[in-house]
Order: structure tokens, then sequence, then C-alpha cells
């Protein structure tokens, strides 16, 4: 199966389209004026607390103030199941947390299990984020003995404003790098479970786990496969010194304030996406062309002879027919390969879907 990234890019908004066989599987969309800050880290500051919801209300500078639930706040152990929703994504980029198994958690550094490797939890015992549940004899700790209003408290955008209501905070921060993913909060190593090989699972933790010299734990993602030693060590030092930027301009500011900007779609993309399975990257901007080659050479230089700079006359989502594919995916009338169809219909109370 061949499988493509066609990059749109204007002043306006960039698209980014991922193909399977020609055929349009992802749409990626952002427009210029509506930046998603899904991702971005803030030092916010408490404007209320809600004892009877758990949850609170945080200034990050915005326009509206963000969400924060209690399950989504350190300060103890918290009620079993309250962090099932707590991995929530923005609709235009995946949660590199999704990627996680949960079986792979460590329970605790430099415990050692009955046979001697390291004991971990099992999935019933963690949370979607990889936290420890609380047993039903651990006490529960209030919002508001964990947060007080005016309190200063660094946040990540975890789901973009929609409509009226504010965007979705969590004081669980993670930094997505190519290979790694690193929770500065958590103190867990984990394995992305689409690494199927026990071996090479085995291989992959053990070499995070002699590496790692901080505070804070790490995910090991699915690009993280074959890599040597030396390539994933780059991964972490690159993570940890941004890590570092991001301690350093929180000393430097007062709250409200944005202390890391996450990528544009095009980098996350490029770093989320881009595997050895992606044949080709083809782009239609030359700026983002050279920018894509920058970001590739400095964290997948074998991958660097893929990207291609659109050339042809007709614009790139025509040439490639994902024009015509959008287009017919938002039609209100889908037809299905069993010879029955959808009709879809947006109302102001809920979106109808009949099937016949």
């Amino acid at each position: 199966m061949r499988h493509s990234i066609i990059i749109n890019s204007t002043p306006q908004e960039a698209r980014v389209a991922l193909l399977e066989n020609e055929t349009l599987v992802e749409i990626h969309i952002e427009r210029a004026q509506q930046r998603s800050i899904a991702g971005n880290i803030y030092l916010g500051r408490v404007n209320r607390v809600m004892p009877g919801m758990q949850a609170a209300f945080v200034d990050i500078g915005q326009e509206k103030a963000g969400f924060i639930h209690a399950s989504d706040v350190f300060g103890g152990p918290l009620p079993e199941g309250m962090f099932d929703d707590a991995n929530e994504t923005a609709p235009d980029e995946g949660n590199p947390l999704d990627e996680f198994d949960l079986a792979d958690v460590d329970a605790a550094e430099g415990e050692e299990g009955e046979e001697g490797e390291d004991s971990r939890l099992s999935p019933s015992a963690v949370t979607p984020n990889g936290r420890r549940r609380r047993s039903h004899s651990e006490p529960r700790i209030p919002l508001q003995d964990k947060l007080k209003k005016n309190e200063e408290i660094l946040v990540q955008v975890s789901k973009d404003s929609i409509g009226t209501k504010g965007p979705r905070l969590t004081a669980h921060l993670s930094l997505p790098g190519r290979q790694l993913v690193y929770t500065p909060t958590m103190g867990h190593i984990g394995v992305s479970r689409r690494i199927a090989d026990g071996k090479e699972r085995r291989r992959l933790r053990e070499a995070v786990q002699s590496l790692r010299s901080a505070e804070g734990g790490f995910i090991v993602r699915t690009a993280c496969e074959g890599l040597t030693k030396k390539e994933i060590h780059d991964d972490m030092k690159f993570l940890l010194k941004l890590w570092g930027r991001i301690t350093k301009k929180r000393e430097q500011h007062s709250a409200p304030a944005l202390v890391h900007d996450d990528m544009d779609v095009i980098l996350r993309i490029i770093r989320d996406l881009f595997t050895p399975d992606i044949n080709e990257i083809i782009i239609d901007n030359a700026n983002d062309y050279e920018r894509i080659n920058e970001f590739i050479a400095t964290f997948m230089p074998r991958l660097t002879n893929r990207v291609k700079l659109h050339d042809q006359p007709t614009p790139i989502f025509e040439h490639h027919k994902v024009e015509q594919q959008i287009t017919k995916a938002l039609e209100r009338r889908v037809y299905l390969k069993s010879g029955g169809h959808l009709v879809i219909d947006h109302t102001e109370a809920l979106t109808a879907i009949d099937v016949n």
C-alpha cells in the first residue's frame, strides 16, 4: 500500500491530507486566524474553584477562561474512573498518549517484581494517561484543597474551545518529540502498543531507563522501533532541553502567560505521522518545503529524500484528487459499498444520521 502526505499551504490556511493508495483517509486543516492552541502550555491563574463540580476556571490569557477538572490536577489520589475522559484530543491532531500501552506502566522506579523484572500495574490499576487509580482505602482530596483562587498553575491545553466553552486544560503535561514523549509530571516509562515485538519492547524500555537522568517519565513512540541508543538519547536530550526552557520562562513571567507554543499543523503532522511507511511528502509552498526539509534533516535524516515540491500548474489538491474526495465526504447523502446510504443533517440541537 502506498502512503502519501499532501500539503496545501497558503498564508490563510494549511491543509494536510494523508492518502492510502490515493484514497483520502485523514484531513487536517489549520487556519491562520483560528490556529489551534491544543498542546500549548500556559502559566495560568485560577479564577474560580467550584467544589460542587470538582472543577475550576483558569485564566490563561485567552478570550475565554480554561476549564480544568479535578482529575487533571495534582495533589493526591482521586476516585476511580475520574480519569476516563482525560485523554481527549483536539479534532485536528492525535494525542501521543493514545499510543501508550497501559500495561507497560512501571509501578514504581527501582521496585522489582517476584522474578526480578520491573513490576507493572495491571491495566485496571492505571488511568488512560498512565496515572495510578485510587484504591478504595485511599482518601479523596477535594479540588478546593488542591487549588485556591488567584493561585498560579502550569497547565496544558488538551482540547480547543468549542462554541461558548473555553479550552479544556490539564496539569499533567506531555511534550512530544519524534521518538519519545516526555512527561515531566509523571515518573513512568511506557511503550507504544503498536510495537508488537516483545523483545524490541524490552530493549527500548531498558534503553530509555538506562539513559534517563532527570525527573519525569517517557513514552516510547512507534517511530522509536529499531533505533539505536544514541538516536533515542538525542531525542531525550532535545525534550529535556525544551522542558528546561519552559521552566525558565515560567520563572520569568507572571500569570497569565504563554510559556510553550506547540508546532503548527504542518510540522506536527511530520513529527507524528511521517514514518518509514510514508512513501512521499508533496507540498506546494517553497518556504514550507525548506522548513520541512530542515526538520527532517534534524530528526529523521534517513527520510530526507522523500520530500517533493509540487511544481505542476494544477493546484496540488486537484492534481491528487483530494479536493473531489473532500467535497464528496461533506455531502449530505453518503453512499455505502453495501448499497445503502446515510443521510446526515445538522441542526442546532443535534446531528441526525438516517441509515437507509
